[in-house]
């Protein structure tokens, strides 16, 4: 005998809109702040290595990086 539960009630709490959120990791707005300030500088940097006289792209490595060969 299958017995149906007596509330469809979901455990979980609602976000923005009215959705229900999967418990997932909430950031606070200072956190996500500072994510976003560590994301530029990571960014920045990696562009400023870039543009430097003695970067040089080996396409031989970054295929292999990416699988292709």
């Amino acid at each position: 005998m299958n017995r149906q539960p007596e509330s469809q009630e979901h455990s979980g709490t609602t976000g923005p809109g009215g959705a229900e959120s999967d418990g997932g990791l909430q950031l606070s707005r200072g956190w996500r702040w500072a994510l976003y300030g560590v994301v530029a500088v990571v960014l920045g940097l990696a562009f400023a290595g870039y543009q430097s006289a003695n970067m040089v792209l080996l396409w031989e490595t970054f295929l292999t990086l990416c699988g292709v060969r």
